[in-house]
């Protein structure tokens, strides 16, 4: 690998130096640390950049130019400069990004530059024509662009020549936007291939998601947390990242942004997660939240995908809450996936869980089939029989047209609405039970039930209840209700 990658030199003691991207290292020192094994300190430099924000502006900047028949190139912008086909590529990408592509100026003499621009019209000629020279003296330096222009350029500079076997980059999503973010995270791991690894420190969902959308297959995260002087450190390999990546609903929601938080909870509708976000802030502000932690609350778009959510974050050992309505309890299959996800033991719950089911099932109807009737003959008792039906008839009759049976009863008020005695001690006692293994179900039966004035139903009943700021009521069981979910 040195034979081909470096150029060599002798000093004039004799001893031979290999020389590549700036570094120069004598040659047996190398060969012994390798035999030897790590640290690799004189090997590194050889091998691998760390791109530290500095690092990579710097990377844009003017270098030497390079004598093509007797040297090897010792930076980025030289490989580049002997390598047309990969500065097209470069510059379609930072088009891509800015809107304006790149163009490596060899009219420079003794220096080379990185320009920003587009590459002039006049055809590159030896000599260059007076016509051409023009065009590329009214093209700015990459140099002397903003942070993000550098920084991009910088990142794709150092993986798009294959320059570095490893480029280690650290909050590679520093001066730029969230677009430009993604777009660089995609880059990256495209750029990344047999011939250059990147290891990347982010705090950016955007990059995470680039990354995950250009090779699901050949990226692993690595979440890092800290506890005391202990960093406890869980891995998502690729195999797992490309299952939860081929689920629309989940690569489409914003579930990476729970790799970033101390804890996540997983609702199952957008309304529930913002009464509950702007109630677990009132707490938090006024101090009733215990410690403080930052947490994010998501959906899952109904009971279904639950477990999904949950079991893609415990992967990566991201403290997991879930909120349910009360009539998850319905199915017993439902709350079996969202334990095993949680990696909780159904079996210490399964009895309870089918006897509940069992003793709601068996509670009368309050509907009598007179009133359905009566119901359908209030929306179409004078309607024309040969006349087209119409569709807002149809909904009326559809909500009018329902059952209130056992469960409904129990989504409306709860475990209030369980039969006094053995039912209902034998129902708060598995609530307790699932809320300690981080299944939590809403003790009231739904969201809307922990404000029935308000009316309405879903986002519009969330939209009404922060109107008029229940979310601030200390009084309100929501509170109670909260401080569990987030000291579970």
């Amino acid at each position: 690998w040195l034979n081909v990658n470096t150029r060599h030199s002798k000093r004039e003691d004799g001893v031979e130096m290999v020389h590549r991207v700036g570094s120069q290292q004598q040659r047996n020192v190398v060969m012994n640390q390798w035999q030897q094994g790590p640290p690799f300190q004189h090997i590194a430099p050889l091998v691998s950049i760390v791109a530290m924000a500095e690092e990579r502006l710097s990377l844009v900047k003017e270098v030497a130019s390079i004598a093509v028949r007797s040297e090897h190139p010792s930076n980025a912008l030289q490989y580049l400069y002997l390598n047309p086909d990969a500065e097209q590529s470069l510059a379609e990408t930072i088009r891509e990004a800015f809107g304006t592509g790149i163009v490596v100026d060899r009219t420079g003499g003794s220096r080379i530059y990185l320009l920003y621009g587009e590459p002039p019209v006049e055809p590159a000629t030896l000599p260059p024509t007076k016509a051409f020279l023009d065009e590329v003296s009214a093209l700015s330096p990459v140099d002397s662009q903003g942070d993000g222009v550098k920084s991009f350029t910088g990142l794709m500079l150092a993986t798009a020549t294959g320059v570095y076997p490893m480029v280690l980059i650290d909050e590679p999503e520093a001066f730029l936007h969230p677009p430009q973010a993604k777009l660089l995270g995609r880059k990256l791991a495209e750029g990344a291939n047999s011939e250059t690894q990147v290891v990347l420190a982010t705090h950016s969902s955007d990059v995470l998601q680039g990354l995950i959308e250009a090779d699901p297959d050949h990226v692993n995260v690595v979440r890092i947390t800290r506890d005391g002087d202990v960093n406890p450190i869980s891995v998502l390999a690729p195999d797992q990242l490309a299952e939860l990546w081929s689920d629309p609903i989940l690569k489409y929601s914003n579930i990476l942004d729970g790799l970033f938080h101390d804890r996540v909870v997983v609702c199952e509708a957008d309304g529930d997660c913002r009464f509950f976000s702007a109630a677990t802030d009132e707490m938090q502000r006024s101090g009733t939240a215990g410690e403080r932690q930052e947490v994010m609350f998501t959906h899952a778009g109904g009971k279904a995908r639950l477990h999904s959510i949950a079991a893609a974050l415990r992967a990566v050992s991201v403290p997991v809450s879930v909120v349910a309505d009360i009539d998850i309890l319905r199915q017993p299959t439902d709350v079996k996936r969202i334990l095993k996800a949680l990696k909780a033991d159904w079996s210490l719950v399964e009895s309870a869980c089918n006897s509940i089911k069992k003793t709601v099932d068996g509670l009368p109807s309050e509907t009598l089939v007179q009133e359905l009737r009566g119901s359908f003959e209030n929306v179409f008792g004078d309607k024309n029989p040969k006349d087209r039906a119409l569709h807002e008839d149809a909904a009326r009759a559809r909500k009018q047209l329902k059952v209130v049976d056992g469960w409904s009863r129990l989504k409306k008020a709860g475990s209030a609405a369980m039969p006094n005695g053995e039912p209902r001690k034998q129902l708060n006692l598995l609530l307790d039970k699932l809320a300690a293994m981080g299944l939590h179900i809403v003790p009231v039966g739904e969201l809307e039930s922990f404000a029935p004035e308000v009316g309405g139903h879903g986002p519009s009943w969330a939209v009404a209840a922060l109107e008029k700021k229940v979310h601030e009521d200390p009084d309100n069981p929501v509170r109670a209700f909260l401080d569990r979910v987030l000291t579970s």
